[in-house]
């Protein structure tokens, strides 16, 4: 994405001539970069979090708590990847693309749905070894 950004902004000021749908390259690294580092941070048990919860979990269940947070983690990553089918099967049915460079709109979120669905797996059998 920076080699994208800086050959496309030095071909614009410098040649006059930028890098085509550089835009819609860069959103759609960015967007497949995020999903696949959310696989990471699952599998490492490391999503910045705030302990509201845990702490109460803890202290009634504190042998579980570290099963219950990787549980209720996964269902929320479960509602994002239902999130991301129902976009990805919409532009799949109406055959939607990029504006500029015709990528298929279904297959980048079905990529980025695939990330989602190892992260909420990985999240479900991480260690859960919060510190908070």
């Amino acid at each position: 994405m920076m080699m994208i950004t800086c050959f496309d902004v030095v071909g614009r000021y410098v040649f006059g001539k930028p890098i085509f749908g550089a835009t819609e390259m860069i959103q759609t690294l960015l967007a497949v970069t995020i999903f696949a580092t959310l696989v990471l941070a699952s599998a490492k048990d490391a999503h910045i979090f705030v302990p509201i919860f845990s702490s109460r979990i803890r202290a009634k269940f504190p042998n579980a708590e570290p099963l219950v947070l990787n549980v209720v983690s996964s269902i929320g990553l479960g509602v994002i990847c239902y999130g991301i089918f129902k976009v990805g099967f919409d532009a799949y049915q109406t055959n939607r693309t990029t504006v500029v460079l015709e990528w298929s709109i279904a297959l980048i979120a079905f990529i980025c749905l695939f990330f989602s669905i190892v992260a909420a797996i990985s999240q479900l059998f991480s260690k859960g070894e919060r510190n908070g």
